[in-house]
């Protein structure tokens, strides 16, 4: 079974091998052909953008400068907007798949 969220934030279960209830009855073909649509221009829309080697280290001397902030220490609302802001730099890492250049990230 699979959940479907649209971005207004409603859920629709699918089971694998079924066509869900709400897209069955008098119109059922067409629903499917605009729920296949929407999905498609979705998958387009959310591609991932891939970064250059030069924007990755980028990423990866934000992560390391707030890694060092938080390992010296500091005042409690300082270490917590250090985490946050190493945690979007991770998320920024992921999403451009900076990982796929491995070791020559750790010149």
């Amino acid at each position: 079974m699979f959940l479907i969220r649209s971005r207004a934030g409603s859920h629709a279960a699918v089971t694998m091998g079924k066509i869900p209830e709400t897209l069955t009855g008098t119109c059922g073909p067409m629903r499917m052909l605009a729920l296949c649509v929407f999905l498609c221009i979705n998958g387009v829309a959310l591609a991932v953008e891939e970064g250059s080697l030069e924007h990755c280290l980028a990423i990866q001397t934000k992560m390391n400068h707030y890694s060092d902030k938080r390992r010296d220490g500091g005042l409690e609302t300082q270490m917590r907007s250090w985490k946050h802001a190493r945690r979007k730099a991770q998320r920024e890492f992921r999403q451009h798949r900076c990982y796929r250049f491995g070791g020559q990230l750790k010149g």
